[in-house]
């Protein structure tokens, strides 16, 4: 996974502070941000101001190749 390289994600949402989630999202054409503190990874999502933070254990599949962690 190259830094700055397009995308498709397919997560688990989750909220640990507020005890929500659970739902599947699927995000296209996604950018690639590294940080590998508390495995999590950062995605840059066009018309978003923020990046979203995905943690490596809640990812489910990356470009329609599951994930098995």
């Amino acid at each position: 996974m190259d830094t700055g390289a397009e995308v498709e994600l397919q997560f688990v949402t989750g909220d640990l502070k507020r005890k929500t989630g659970g739902d599947i999202k699927t995000i296209k054409g996604v950018k690639v941000g590294m940080d590998y503190e508390n495995a999590t990874r950062r995605f840059e999502v066009e018309g978003l101001p923020h990046p979203v933070e995905v943690s490596v254990w809640l990812m489910l599949s990356l470009n329609g190749k599951q994930i098995i962690v």
